[in-house]
């Protein structure tokens, strides 16, 4: 069977490429119809012999790809992230939201809060998560207290910046790592210290200087990087509630956490946080995932 993926290239094409490996029964094929004129005609190519097709991103309004996936009747499944449930937001307040794409398909999300938001919307969903990672089983103790972020550029505000500048103010002994964007134009207290994009090597280099991630959104999905940082050991300040996370819905709270979790690490001598192990062992390795993912995706409707 041949499965085509269409939407989002940064967890599309790596999804593809893992599933294509963990199930060589099936073909799982990626083309990037939002911003590649070549891949748009790729997917009609394949469309054609394609048994279904993914959208790795909810639509709510005209796509011409998924009205050709209506028009030749394949069977459609819709995997929503986050900044699409806004946008499906978005599209019944400007009037440009259709349903007829999440109405002829099956949607899944990974988030419990969007699945909250998509029954809101009155879209029909279920979890179905696909990110992985990697126990580190790390042992050596963290030194410092420091805290590690990330601000999209271009989106700092969106990502909680005001609320970082707030804290970092108020904890001036502690330094904040910011990583996505290079803090151009932004009027940053002098113990904000600024990245920009950096790969995974050195984004693990950060979580183990930084003992505490923190994420701070407006509004968000099932984040990896908080994945990522609970199978680093690190310690978690999170506005979406999870599990093993240190949850912090207000700016009040978030500093509330943070000063927990830094009495904390005073307290274990930076013992590092092995309590999600099981969670993330039960829940996110990679195999179990892929296998559950690829599982969902080939099963007939019927089932």
């Amino acid at each position: 069977m041949k499965i085509l993926f269409t939407g989002l290239p940064y967890f599309g094409k790596r999804l593809v490429a893992e599933l294509n490996e963990i199930d060589p029964k099936n073909k799982y094929v990626f083309c990037d119809t939002y911003y590649s004129k070549k891949d748009q005609l790729r997917f009609l190519w394949h469309l054609l012999s394609a048994k279904k097709v993914v959208s790795f991103n909810g639509a709510s309004s005209e796509n011409d790809s998924l009205n050709w996936v209506l028009r030749m009747k394949k069977e459609l499944i819709m995997q929503w992230h986050g900044s699409d449930v806004l946008t499906a937001q978005q599209n019944i307040i400007s009037g440009n939201f259709t349903r007829k794409y999440i109405d002829a398909s099956r949607s899944f999300t990974d988030a419990p809060w969007l699945l909250d938001e998509l029954t809101r919307l009155k879209i029909d969903a279920n979890i179905l998560h696909f990110k992985s990672v990697e126990l580190k089983n790390k042992s050596a103790p963290f030194l410092s207290k420091d805290v590690l972020t990330y601000l999209s550029k271009g989106k700092e505000l969106f990502y909680g910046y005001k609320s970082i500048v707030k804290l970092a103010t108020e904890f001036k002994d502690t330094t904040f790592h910011v990583v996505g964007t290079d803090g151009l134009n932004l009027n940053a207290p002098h113990n904000i210290k600024f990245y920009g994009w950096v790969d995974q090597i050195r984004l693990e280099e950060l979580m183990d200087l930084a003992p505490i991630y923190l994420r701070f959104c407006e509004h968000d999905g099932y984040s990896l990087s908080v994945l990522q940082a609970l199978a680093n050991g690190n310690y978690v300040i999170y506005n979406n509630a999870m599990p093993f996370v240190n949850f912090a819905a207000t700016e009040d709270s978030l500093k509330l956490e943070l000063n927990k979790i830094q009495k904390s690490l005073t307290v274990t001598n930076g013992q590092r946080n092995n309590q999600a192990n099981s969670f993330l062992l039960e829940f996110h390795q990679a195999k179990i995932v892929l296998e559950n993912y690829s599982k969902v995706l080939t099963q007939t409707e019927s089932n």
